[in-house]
């Protein structure tokens, strides 16, 4: 290897350390721009968090003061409610307009009664439009003004209770009582918060004081990069064995040479772009594997989703088949029971009335043997037959009697 192929070689690996001088310092400068976003974000939640402190604090001071308060003066529940407003328009016009309609609607009927055709018209003209003005509009005007005098009187009884009971008279002392002490808490609070405000402020600023200091190092860091960024980028600028936008594959060309791939600076830098394009070519190839084999993962996973549900589907089917027969073997064994039970009793019913059947056959044969058996009243009868010579004397109500007389 000759001396200038060597001082190429020295040049490229110079060139390299550079560029990869400057991507540390890139990626420095990404930590440093991280760095002072979680710093801002350090110093909002803490001042938030100062904040929440402080509203916490005069919370519990105002509550606690609070407890201390004589209680409020109580007034009527009537008389606490405000006086009736939304005074409603005088109903005068209103009134008149309905006793004109009830009035038309009198004298209307008295001239059908007396059948004089003009008034009967000019009554029921008037009916009809007082009628109409009546119940649009001066009904409701009469109903609200009414309402609102019952509220007023209700709630000038409710005074008048209020006022005859005494309670007046306890009612004032109470309220300066009250407003003595209220004024007496207000002052003791605005006195705390102003407190607390001094001091709220003096940790804002000792917190504001800490976090720009950090802000400054991390600003001065900044600019000591910035600046090494800068001497690199003019070294990757003055760069003239390649071009500037090869100055990544500068290491990568040094080390070609060296292996002796190339003889030349040019077919070095040939066989540095083939092997980035096959490397990238590679990347990608990589990268689609991946994509495929994800893809394929989430087929796979998709699968055996859609697998998981049809064998839980199957099973909850079975489930309710299974659910199903038990209710049907159920219902068919209730079924065979009640027509057991049916067909036993039909059967006892059936005995029971073939048994009375044949006690009532054996009642009849039994009457019917007392009917033909021989009794004393058919002897004395016999004796006073005619025919009881020759006779056997044994047959009950003989039909061939004939009395001696």
């Amino acid at each position: 290897m000759n001396n200038e192929m060597e001082s190429t070689i020295r040049e490229l690996h110079r060139v390299g350390d550079i560029f990869h001088r400057k991507s540390e310092l890139q990626y420095s400068l990404y930590e440093l721009t991280d760095s002072k976003n979680a710093n801002n974000r350090e110093e909002e939640n803490e001042t938030e968090s100062l904040n929440a402190t402080f509203a916490h604090k005069m919370e519990c001071y105002q509550y606690g003061l609070a407890r201390n308060l004589p209680p409020r003066p109580q007034i009527g529940a009537a008389v606490e409610n405000p006086i009736p407003q939304d005074i409603p328009k005088d109903p005068t016009f209103s009134a008149l307009v309905g006793v004109i309609f009830h009035a038309s609607i009198a004298l209307w009927l008295i001239s059908i009664v007396l059948h004089t055709k003009s008034l009967e018209y000019f009554f029921q003209s008037v009916m009809l439009i007082s009628g109409v003005w009546w119940f649009i509009r001066a009904r409701n005007d009469i109903t609200e003004y009414s309402e609102w005098k019952k509220k007023c009187a209700a709630w000038n009884d409710a005074a008048n209770c209020f006022v005859s009971d005494g309670q007046d008279k306890k009612f004032y002392p109470q309220c300066m009582t009250y407003e003595n002490a209220f004024i007496s808490f207000a002052k003791d609070c605005d006195a705390y918060y102003e407190k607390q405000k001094e001091e709220k402020i003096r940790e804002e600023e000792e917190l504001h004081q800490k976090f720009s200091e950090e802000r400054k190092e991390l600003a001065e860091k900044e600019r000591e990069l910035k600046k090494q960024l800068e001497a690199v980028e003019e070294q990757l600028n003055e760069v003239i064995i390649i071009h500037p936008d090869m100055a990544d594959m500068a290491s990568d060309i040094a080390r070609i040479l060296e292996r002796g791939r190339a003889d030349t600076l040019k077919e070095a830098i040939n066989l540095a772009l083939e092997d980035d394009r096959k490397a990238t070519e590679e990347m990608n190839r990589q990268a689609e594997a991946q994509r495929l084999e994800a893809i394929l993962e989430q087929q796979a996973q998709e699968a055996r989703r859609h697998q998981m549900e049809m064998e839980e589907a199957e099973r909850a089917h079975n489930k309710a088949m299974e659910e199903e027969t038990r209710r049907n073997n159920a219902a068919m064994e209730r079924e065979a029971r009640a027509h057991n039970e049916a067909m036993h009793r039909a059967a006892q019913e059936s005995n029971r009335i073939a048994e009375d059947r044949n006690r009532h056959a054996r009642e009849q044969s039994r009457a019917s043997a007392r009917q033909n058996e021989f009794t004393a009243s058919d002897g004395h009868r016999c004796q006073k037959c005619k025919n009881r010579f020759g006779c056997s004397r044994d047959i009950h109500n003989c039909g061939a009697f004939v009395s001696e007389r």
